[in-house]
Formats: structure tokens, C-alpha cells, sequence
């Protein structure tokens, strides 16, 4: 009897590490330019995103990034993707991300990025307990 047990309490751990519960998918995180930026670039450009997630423009200097599961009601905790995002403050001062994220993501991953010319990016800061809003913090050199 107590294989049994043990048995149907692996079984539950495991089909609960394949399929979440709805809070962690169906998300959206906001990301915008920090008002403490020394500088203050702007969307240029299409955002483009892969897999499960898509990049949606809401202003000229933030973006969310959006959950697109599929079925609502089944939460895929391996439904993640990358979204590609280019702020600018001229044609020669850039910086390009593309930033992981998904239902098993803390926070969205904004290591992958390169700056080109006089802008600089410094790191992303979470606003608040509960606010799924980030600042991008950017600088110019």
C-alpha cells in the first residue's frame, strides 16, 4: 500500500512540472524605457517574436510581451520564445534584444542584446511586487 502511495505521489509531481496552473501562463509583461534613463530611445522597427510568446508596441518607447497559448485552460510550461525588439536614438545609436521569456521565466531575460554607436543599456528593473512592469534603463557614452 505504501508503494502505491509513493507511486501516485510521483506521478501527480511530475504531471504538475509538465502542465502549470493558469496563473503562471496567459501572462503579460510590460517593458518600457526607464524615466530615469539618461536617455530615451524609441521603438524603431517591427517587433518580432517566436513560439509561444509575441511582442505587442503600445507606445513609442515600451512593449509588452504576451502568453499565446494556445488552449487557455492547459498551461505549457514549455511554451517560451524570444522576442526581437530594436530602441534607437538616431540611425547610428541602437541597441537590439532579444529577450527569453515564458510561463517558467521569473523575469524576462534581456542578456541577449547589442548596442551600437553612442547608446548604452545598463539592466532591467522590476517595478514592483505583483506589476509584471519592467524598466529598461539606457544611457548615452
Amino acid at each position: 500500500m505504501r508503494f502505491k502511495s509513493l507511486f501516485l505521489v510521483a506521478a501527480m509531481s511530475l504531471s504538475a512540472s509538465a502542465f502549470a496552473s493558469p496563473s503562471y501562463c496567459n501572462y503579460v509583461d510590460h517593458l518600457h524605457v526607464s524615466s530615469n534613463s539618461m536617455a530615451h530611445p524609441h521603438i524603431v522597427g517591427a517587433i518580432t517574436a517566436t513560439a509561444g510568446i509575441m511582442g505587442v508596441k503600445t507606445d513609442d518607447s515600451s512593449f509588452n510581451i504576451v502568453d499565446k497559448q494556445q488552449q487557455p485552460s492547459v498551461c505549457n510550461l514549455s511554451n517560451d520564445g524570444t522576442v526581437t525588439v530594436t530602441f534607437a536614438t538616431s540611425a547610428s545609436d541602437y541597441c537590439t534584444f532579444h529577450i527569453n521569456d515564458g510561463p517558467e521565466y521569473d523575469n524576462p531575460d534581456d542578456r541577449n542584446y547589442q548596442c551600437v554607436g553612442h547608446l548604452s543599456y545598463l539592466g532591467l528593473a522590476y517595478d514592483g511586487f505583483g506589476s509584471y512592469s519592467y524598466s529598461m534603463i539606457f544611457r548615452t557614452i
